[in-house]
């Protein structure tokens, strides 16, 4: 990774987080206490286990410098 594609990865990770946010009610409906992984503003694949989801997003060749990995739980967080 160079300087120069710092500001790129930054923005695809900030709009993963904000696909996080914006459909947190959706996860917590479906991914209840499970690690989720999103790239690209769509959910790739969610484990109960962080290691085995690491381990898959590896393995898959999904793993990349924007990848947010993020434990889904029962109440809604918002940023401020």
């Amino acid at each position: 990774m160079s300087l120069f594609e710092l500001p790129k990865i930054m923005e695809k990770s900030n709009m993963n987080m904000k696909w996080f946010f914006n459909n947190q009610e959706w996860l917590i409906s479906n991914f209840l206490d499970e690690f989720v992984a999103i790239d690209n503003e769509q959910l790739i694949d969610h484990s109960k286990n962080s290691k085995e989801l690491l381990d898959k997003l590896k393995k898959n060749k999904q793993y990349t410098n924007s990848l947010l990995i993020q434990f889904v739980h029962g109440k809604n967080i918002k940023l401020m």
